[in-house]
């Protein structure tokens, strides 16, 4: 089981991937912001789920390679075929009811299925990508709201679910 200090420290880094995504730098294109909102979703939910994670201590490696050290984890675990243990399944449950359960939950169903891409043929945060018969470099790219949804929207949808993790965080770092 995770400690109080362990998910505040994922907490504390999706904190900062927001801050970095609504500054205003010289140098950074939209690309880099998404990504960061990317980032800052992904290590939010990571943190619900270690907070989240009683299970068996037979499937800490399976926990650790399908939810927390892996990119889109819902995407992921949606779509893989390898067997996972019926705890992963039910981590899985709990967190898209838990998802589902926000106003703004479509948006970050989009973010968990925007991932960073080595596919050219799919649009990506770091690598240049086809589009049409052309190859574009992501800072080039003018479609990101196509891609994973209006700038402000997902801004806000990333911000409040910080927040709302972190309202289970405050329940959480309680328990004994």
């Amino acid at each position: 089981m995770a400690t109080p200090k362990q998910v505040e420290q994922w907490l504390r880094q999706a904190e900062e991937d927001l801050r970095a995504a609504e500054a205003d730098a010289e140098g950074v294109s939209e690309n880099h912001k998404r990504y960061w909102l990317q980032q800052s979703y992904e290590k939010a939910i990571k943190a619900w789920g270690l907070m989240k994670w009683r299970h068996d201590a037979d499937d800490e490696a399976q926990f650790h390679h399908v939810f927390l050290r892996r990119h889109s984890p819902f995407l992921y675990m949606d779509n893989t075929n390898a067997p996972l243990p019926k705890t992963i399944h039910l981590l899985q449950r709990e967190a898209r009811a838990f998802v589902n359960g926000f106003a703004y939950s479509a948006v970050l169903i989009k973010i968990d299925a925007t991932t960073p891409e080595f596919d050219e043929t799919k649009v990506s945060y770091r690598y240049p990508f086809l589009v049409g018969e052309e190859h574009i470099a992501p800072s080039n790219y003018d479609a990101w709201d196509a891609y994973q949804g209006e700038w402000g929207e997902v801004r806000r949808s990333v911000r409040n679910f910080i927040r709302d993790v972190r309202a289970e965080f405050a329940i959480f770092r309680r328990a004994p």
